[in-house]
């Protein structure tokens, strides 16, 4: 079966709500008043919080509930002293904090710049996710997402034709006029979407973020996010589905309790069992609108294939999202 097991277990969630309380306001402790999104903390599989800067995760804190230890991890170059594992009482505390701290300036420019895309994922995820309320039309719960496969050849027989058949619009482009759209070649899609997101109107939102710069990205955004969009659409997959959104409600309900998601991003769960429906949503970081990718990205979505039809948003570097001004972007 696919699946989306993103939330901690019982005894790793009553943890970080009891004796280990600490942790997730340590992090927060550890963000300047300038830059509060600067740490964006994420739940992962394996009982596991990862605490992203941009694009890179520089702490991994991994709960074993069972043994009473904690393991913190990061690549090895964020190598640190306080990278360890600890039992529960013995854990420096106020490390957590400085570890951060003195993390921070070893983060290259281009994982956390007004330049990358990775600056505008943190943005976003704290003005629409942790600090969002009621007045927000999207409340985003998730970033770096993958489904997941309980075996191997699942993912061959229902993950890959999909995208295959994104791949193959984009390959059929580039033969038919290579100077155009480039030469074709083997890179498949994306196996991973930046955001997930639900509106106002209980609508999953399966999002790509593409920085203004990166003309390509724009115009094949559209192909990357729709595989999502066809997986969670699909009917063939609805027992899946059911579990993949109790999943993401468990997602969403744990984030509340930690206080990474406002209360009502789980209120309006109340009396659902499935989502409303499903969207492609393209949003575009500090746009250039001299470049020459928007016609080709309209081309993109007007193609004659059902679940192409994209919204595209726009969003600038204070965090703001506003609707991209185009009538032909959006396909009734």
């Amino acid at each position: 079966m696919i699946r989306f097991k993103r939330q901690l277990s019982d005894g790793a969630l009553a943890f970080l709500l009891g004796e280990g309380n600490y942790i997730i306001p340590a992090i927060k402790s550890a963000r300047s008043a300038n830059v509060p999104f600067e740490f964006d903390i994420q739940i992962r599989e394996n009982d596991t919080l990862m605490v992203y800067v941009g694009t890179t995760c520089v702490l991994a804190i991994q709960i074993y509930s069972s043994r009473k230890q904690l393991k913190f991890s990061a690549h090895e170059t964020y190598k640190d002293d306080f990278l360890g594992t600890y039992d529960f009482e013995k854990v420096p505390r106020k490390e957590i904090t400085k570890y951060l701290q003195r993390t921070l300036p070893k983060v290259k420019k281009n994982f956390f710049s007004k330049e990358g895309e990775g600056y505008y994922q943190n943005i976003l995820c704290h003005l629409q996710g942790e600090k969002a309320n009621y007045l927000n039309d999207l409340f985003i719960f998730d970033r770096e997402c993958v489904i997941g496969y309980d075996q191997k050849v699942e993912k061959h027989y229902k993950f890959n034709p999909i995208a295959n058949k994104y791949n193959d619009i984009r390959k059929n482009l580039q033969k038919k006029d290579p100077r155009k759209w480039g030469q074709p070649n083997e890179k498949s899609l994306g196996n991973e979407l930046d955001m997930l997101a639900i509106d106002k109107y209980f609508n999953l939102h399966c999002m790509e973020l593409k920085h203004g710069s990166n003309g390509s990205g724009i115009y094949w955004g559209p192909l990357q996010v729709a595989v999502y969009k066809e997986i969670f659409s699909k009917e063939i997959f609805s027992k899946e589905i059911n579990t993949i959104f109790n999943d993401m409600k468990l997602l969403i309900g744990q984030k509340v309790d930690l206080g990474l998601l406002p209360q009502c991003a789980i209120e309006i769960f109340k009396q659902k069992s499935t989502f409303s429906g499903v969207k492609s949503h393209l949003i575009i970081a500090e746009p250039n609108y001299k470049m020459n990718c928007w016609d080709k990205m309209n081309e993109v979505i007007n193609e004659n294939v059902e679940d192409l039809c994209c919204k595209v948003s726009i969003v600038d570097n204070q965090g703001q999202i506003t609707e991209y001004k185009n009538p032909c972007i959006e396909r009734k």
